[in-house]
């Protein structure tokens, strides 16, 4: 799925014929608990073997996704991502949206902690939203924050209406993505066809 247009609207450089630099790294340390990191990495080895044969098919996270030309400051970093539609698999430091042909992911997870969970579910949903991402997941593998640890939306005309409530047994809910999760053990895991 393609962003909508005026998020991809390339912001005018004041020092027009300098480059813009859109920085991969932050400098800033990356803290995880064992269960944060844990999640994160069994997520993305399960969903990489998943959409291993689809060419089509990028997976990333922990990576600065820029989602406006000229616009450093505006960026997201999800923890998992899913880009359906990629023109390749190679390798990137950063995702850049006009770089991709605006092709948004198909869908994002957060790991919920005390420090993300507030951004997560406002600044970064409404991103997220904005960007066209179909769905939308938190996952809290220390079940401290989110019911049932494990809650979603999926893009709908106008928003994001449909939420699956906390703890959703059913996983993702659209599954025709080709792939879904669910909480099994404490911990997410992939739900693959």
């Amino acid at each position: 799925m393609a962003a909508p247009g005026a998020l991809l609207d390339a912001r005018t450089d004041p020092a027009a014929g300098q480059p813009v630099e859109y920085p991969y790294s932050d400098g800033k340390i990356l803290m995880e608990t064992d269960p944060h990191a844990r999640s994160i990495i069994d997520m993305r080895d399960q969903l990489d073997t998943h959409f291993k044969a689809r060419q089509d098919a990028y997976l990333a996270g922990s990576m600065a996704l820029y989602y406006r030309q000229g616009d450093p400051a505006a960026v997201v970093v999800p923890d998992v991502f899913v880009v359906l539609g990629a023109a390749h698999k190679q390798a990137r430091k950063s995702y850049l949206l006009w770089e991709e042909g605006g092709v948004v992911p198909s869908f994002v997870v957060e790991v919920a902690s005390r420090s993300t969970s507030r951004r997560d579910t406002t600044s970064k949903r409404a991103t997220y939203e904005r960007m066209g991402v179909c769905e939308y997941w938190r996952f809290d593998p220390l079940g401290e924050l989110i019911a049932g640890r494990l809650e979603g939306w999926r893009l709908a005309a106008g928003g994001w209406p449909l939420r699956a409530g906390a703890g959703c047994a059913s996983g993702w809910l659209a599954p025709e993505r080709g792939a879904g999760a669910g909480v099994a053990g404490g911990a997410v895991a992939a739900a693959l066809p």
